[in-house]
């Protein structure tokens, strides 16, 4: 699997968290994020 970018900040990258959706240049996961929102709403 390559690297696939989504739009300007979301990754998904092999090497970086198995895979899992980050925001470019980081490793904090895109869903830790989407559910730390949703509760705080």
């Amino acid at each position: 699997m390559q690297r696939i970018e989504f739009g300007k900040y979301i990754v998904a990258d092999p090497n970086i968290c198995h895979g899992a959706l980050t925001f470019k240049g980081t490793r904090i996961f895109v869903l830790r994020e989407k559910r730390w929102w949703k509760k705080r709403n």
